[in-house]
């Protein structure tokens, strides 16, 4: 019985594989540059910048280039919810984990003390962001972060 109970369990355990699932529809260039400055347009910040500490629940980032919003040099991304109980794992398909000592460009949404990351958006480690990139290029210019803020921190 306790066989059973363990193969029940570890099937139903989230894969790393399954964590972030994407519809890939066949879309013009034309569609998927319109898709991406939609996507510019709902985010808060959009910004290159690399991992200096993940716990699991939040991304603490160098920032790099700015591509949009107001950033300081150093900014955290939520990649997960906090449970009230420390005991418990929540895991979210839709939040997207990063790689520490990884860069990244990363499209965030919300408020900028509380900036989440979609795994469905542009947001992508930095040598396969190219062509995100040079979109952006077309959409606005990169700029250095505010260094005369403070870190934003929850």
């Amino acid at each position: 019985m306790g066989t059973i109970v363990v193969a029940v369990s570890i099937l139903l355990l989230p894969k790393s594989s399954e964590a972030c699932s994407c519809i890939d529809v066949q879309r013009s260039g034309e569609q998927r540059a319109d898709d991406f400055r939609a996507e510019y347009g709902r985010a808060t910040a959009v910004f290159v910048g690399r991992v200096t500490g993940d716990d699991g629940y939040e991304a603490t980032f160098e920032v790099q280039q700015v591509w949009k919003g107001d950033l300081s040099e150093r900014v955290t991304v939520q990649t997960g919810v906090r449970p009230a109980n420390p005991d418990v794992v929540t895991i979210s398909s839709g939040d997207y984990h990063f790689a520490a000592g990884q860069t990244y460009l990363v499209f965030a949404y919300g408020i900028v003390s509380q900036m989440k990351s979609r795994c469905c958006s542009p947001t992508n480690q930095i040598g396969v962001a190219a062509e995100a990139l040079e979109r952006l290029k077309s959409i606005a210019s990169p700029r250095a972060p505010n260094q005369r803020m403070e870190p934003t921190r929850r």
